[in-house]
């Protein structure tokens, strides 16, 4: 149902773009209706696992943010 909502709001504020952020995975009809309207959308727990993951490459705390990381690898 949350596809077609956002679908729909789309629609209604006459929008190029639409992301849908989950904490799950999207049901197979879901993601076949997300792909049907152009509608992205992000798994939030591997977003998380990315950040984490990216934050230990990086050396980089909780609060750091994403920005001129050149040479600050381990």
């Amino acid at each position: 149902m949350t596809v077609r909502e956002l679908v729909a709001a789309k629609r209604n504020h006459d929008c190029i773009l639409s992301l849908l952020v989950t904490t799950s995975d999207l049901t197979p009809p879901a993601k076949k209706e997300a792909e049907q309207f152009k509608v992205d959308y992000w798994h939030g727990g591997l977003n998380q696992l990315l950040l984490k993951v990216l934050r230990s490459i990086f050396n980089l705390k909780k609060n750091d943010r994403f920005e001129n990381l050149e040479g600050r690898e381990k």
